[in-house]
């Protein structure tokens, strides 16, 4: 299973009713007793594991787990892009040491994997099996509780708020969400074709979430709130044409009408000076109504949407000029 498929049951399966049965609350624990593959393991839960930035294990006590080397942490990367999912020898050596394997890779491979099982699972009596990092077929899989992994957790936070509608309690639970990251998903693999389409997947999802937290901030009241939100985005994201639309909305609806026009001036002269490229005709009809004061624009403000969809209208409501890496121009373009 993949992150996203660990993240999301399949309804009407058991996994799926136990799931329902557990109602998240924002920042709470993570409950130990969810859609973990190996239930009767308890070894496999003693260490929580952290993609969501530099890679990172921490024990049930808190402490950080050295996890070893770089080569050794690339590893157990490649086994976290899909957790549950036999990985080949053959694959696995790629993915480590790329055109670059050493004179005996596979070797290599087994030492790496002998030490990840003594790190991971501290409490595993001398010689017998291990359970996190097994042998299956002609390669290996991580098998662990999905509840350990803090990308599954991110996943089903989100998954939970939106179930809540444009509520306190819904945005309380997408600010817990989104506090997981600790940087860039997969960041120790930054450079690794093997975790790219995953990194890229999770980091949109936390682009949906953010735009959905500042969305809700305004409908409920607290453009203030989403104002910080949205600064922070655009730190980390500086050409998100999106965002920065979004931004002059929340100062707007927070009576900071100037700082509004200023921050769409703002938008438009960067996308000139670095991109090239002229605005959407969305940031200047924004600063048309903004002139106008159109009443329509905070139509939605302290008010619920019909569904939780309706706060968000997915991907497609932004429009992702550059990623953060650099400004190659509009995605669609």
């Amino acid at each position: 299973l993949s992150l996203h498929e660990t993240a999301h049951p399949v309804p009407g399966t058991k996994r799926a009713v136990r799931d329902r049965r557990r109602t998240v609350s924002p920042c709470a624990p993570v409950a130990r007793d969810v859609a973990s593959p190996r239930d009767d393991d308890l070894d496999s839960r003693a260490v929580e594991l952290g993609v969501l930035g530099p890679l990172e294990a921490r024990a049930e006590d808190g402490q950080t787990v050295e996890l070893g080397p770089r080569k050794q942490r690339l590893l157990l990367l490649a086994l976290l892009v899909r957790p549950g999912t036999p990985r080949s020898t053959d694959q696995l050596i790629d993915d480590v040491w790329g055109d670059d394997p050493p004179g005996d890779p596979r070797s290599s491979l087994r030492a790496y994997l002998s030490n990840l099982r003594k790190i991971l699972e501290p409490h595993r009596a001398s010689g017998s099996k291990p359970t996190m990092l097994v042998r299956r077929g002609n390669g290996y899989v991580l098998s662990v509780d999905a509840a350990t992994i803090d990308a599954v957790v991110f996943e089903r936070e989100v998954a939970e708020a939106r179930t809540l509608g444009c509520t306190d309690e819904s945005v309380a639970l997408l600010a817990c969400a989104l506090g997981r990251w600790r940087g860039d998903a997969f960041a120790d693999a930054a450079y690794d074709d093997f975790a790219a389409a995953e990194a890229a997947r999770l980091t949109g999802v936390r682009d949906e979430t953010t735009e959905l937290l500042a969305d809700s901030l305004i409908r409920l009241g607290r453009s203030g709130e989403a104002i910080t939100v949205l600064d922070e985005w655009i730190a980390r994201s500086p050409y998100d044409e999106g965002a920065r639309r979004r931004l002059a909305t929340a100062q707007y609806a927070a009576g900071r009408q100037a700082d509004a026009l200023r921050t769409l001036a703002d938008t438009r002269q960067m996308m000139l000076d670095e991109l090239g490229l002229d605005p959407s005709p969305e940031v200047a009809d924004l600063e048309r109504r903004i002139l106008d004061q159109d009443p329509s624009l905070l139509d939605g403000v302290g008010s619920s949407p019909a569904s939780p969809s309706g706060v968000l209208s997915g991907p497609a409501s932004r429009s992702q000029v550059a990623p953060a890496g650099g400004p190659p121009g509009r995605a669609a373009e």
